[in-house]
């Protein structure tokens, strides 16, 4: 449409009365974010495809570049893995999936040259090891990946997926400090908010989309959701028909450690993860502006968790200010959930 305004001779005359300049803006908001991109949605003109890096060959990895590809987000998705042979061969792999776009094996160089890097890389809690001590293992590969990718493009984003997600994403970001506000962020409880409305759609009769509430704080043990700002259809959450019959505590619990169940009969988890995470590329790449609880600094404390943010073409754009509209039990449990990301954090290396 907008090609034909211009044949017909451009400028305001010859567009129709009942288009704003509003309305055309916001139609033309994934035109002008795929251009930043290297993509021209109008002509079909490609400079680049916009690459999507995912730094580990895991499970997770692996089922991200996959959902990536499938879903037809991005066009062309690298990975990368300090096991190059193992990297290879997912790679040969994922060539057999008959998935639109390319993929291909990146080097730590070329990974940090991408629009989005997605860094699923770390390991998994040992035996009799403490959570601190798994930060601090977690931590000195988070350093590696970043010193490799150096010099980072100035204008990729950054979404740590890897485990635990909020004070490695906090540690990432000190790791790149050069790269613009909203730039390094994490995957958060997006997963987490998922599984939620899932649960809660299927007891209430109606589709998970149409239930609107979020998993907020640590991607941990620690995380809550937040029911007083819920609502289905409108209708608040906790007067909707059927919600007082729920032990709705004990939902929070059980979405909170479905992860535990997963691990303890196939040994890990990937597909949840994977879909979470190529939803939040999606939001990038194609600038949807959607509100997501992902991994951010809190405001007012020296940690990341997961609040309710605008994710776009720019990474996070806004934060909402969401504590105001908690409970009072909700804010009790904010507050518990900042102070052991601000002493997790506090326990990381120097950057």
């Amino acid at each position: 449409m907008l090609a034909r305004l211009a044949r017909r001779g451009g400028g305001a005359a010859a567009r129709p009365r009942h288009f704003s300049d509003d309305r055309i803006a916001r139609a033309t908001r994934g035109q002008v974010a795929m251009r930043q991109f290297g993509y021209d949605p109008l002509s079909g003109a490609s400079m680049h495809a916009p690459h999507v890096a995912v730094i580990g060959a895991g499970f997770v990895g692996v089922n991200t570049a996959l959902a990536l590809l499938q879903r037809n987000i991005a066009s062309r998705v690298t990975l990368t893995d300090v096991d190059e042979e193992k990297c290879l061969g997912e790679v040969l792999d994922l060539e057999d999936a008959g998935t639109p776009g390319s993929i291909a094996v990146a080097t730590p160089e070329a990974a940090g040259q991408a629009d989005v890097i997605v860094i699923t890389a770390g390991r998994g809690q040992r035996p009799g090891e403490t959570r601190l001590e798994l930060i601090a293992g977690n931590a000195a590969i988070m350093k590696s990946i970043m010193d490799a990718m150096q010099p980072l493009n100035p204008e990729a984003k950054i979404v740590v997926v890897a485990n635990p997600c909020d004070p490695l994403t906090y540690y990432a970001r000190k790791l790149a400090p050069n790269l613009p506000e909203g730039a390094v962020f994490g995957s958060g409880t997006v997963l987490d908010t998922m599984r939620l409305r899932v649960e809660l759609g299927y007891r209430l009769g109606v589709h998970s989309q149409d239930v609107h509430v979020m998993v907020l704080g640590e991607h941990g043990d620690t995380q809550f959701a937040a029911y007083s700002t819920g609502n289905v259809g409108g209708r608040p959450l906790l007067q909707y028909p059927g919600v007082s019959a729920i032990n709705l505590e004990k939902m929070a619990y059980d979405v909170g450690h479905k992860a535990y169940q997963i691990i303890d009969r196939k040994g890990y988890t990937a597909y949840g993860v994977a879909n979470a995470t190529a939803t939040i590329v999606d939001a990038i790449l194609f600038d949807r502006k959607a509100v997501l609880p992902v991994s951010v600094k809190d405001p007012q404390r020296d940690c990341y968790l997961s609040i309710p943010s605008v994710v776009g073409v720019d990474g996070i754009e806004e934060i909402l200010d969401i504590q105001p509209h908690l409970s009072f039990e909700e804010t009790k449990k904010y507050d518990a959930t900042a102070d052991k990301m601000e002493s997790m954090c506090a326990g990381l290396p120097a950057a």
